[in-house]
């Protein structure tokens, strides 16, 4: 990681591994590497597979839950139902509590994601990235300067800069 950041101090690195969460907290950390610049794009893995099965819990296609997975995998994860939509409609409304409980007890066993599931959770990263898109896609992104937290999954905007805004959705108790 020093050597490209030596050979290409403006590049955008995007960490393509489930274990590379830890390669984003040193680069950001130790490198002093803008939060916007490196990131890694495993947690969109994570993320579609959980779409998967909470479309295969309410007979909807996955295209249909929009949901964000928030935390460290595997077993700090946190998938914030409040902001969930399936179908437009509000995922609260469509899963009742148990139902939400069983999907969020699956998901740590859903860690590590496959190569496939890396592989095209990395294509996805990095066209939003060159074509600017604006949907959102879960990353693992390095804390501010200022906070004392670790690099953890959250949904960001990606553009041509990297990282354009972390989106921080508002958690209940």
């Amino acid at each position: 990681l020093r050597r490209l950041v030596q050979m290409a101090p403006r590049a955008i690195i995007v960490c393509a591994g489930a274990s590379h969460r830890e390669l984003v907290d040193r680069g950001a950390g130790e490198l002093g590497l803008k939060r916007a610049s490196i990131f890694g794009s495993a947690p969109e893995a994570l993320t579609s597979a959980v779409r998967a099965i909470v479309a295969l819990e309410t007979h909807r296609s996955p295209g249909d839950v929009a949901l964000p997975v928030l935390g460290v995998p595997p077993s700090h994860v946190v998938i914030p139902w409040e902001e969930a939509t399936i179908g437009g409609f509000a995922a609260t409304r469509i899963i009742d509590g148990p139902s939400r409980r069983r999907i969020a007890a699956t998901v740590p066993a859903l860690w590590p994601p496959g190569p496939y599931a890396l592989a095209a959770a990395a294509v996805k990263t990095i066209e939003a990235i060159v074509g600017g898109s604006r949907r959102l896609s879960n990353c693992f992104v390095a804390p501010e300067k200022a906070a004392r937290t670790r690099t953890s999954a959250l949904p960001v905007r990606l553009g041509p800069s990297g990282i354009v805004e972390v989106v921080v959705p508002e958690l209940s108790a």
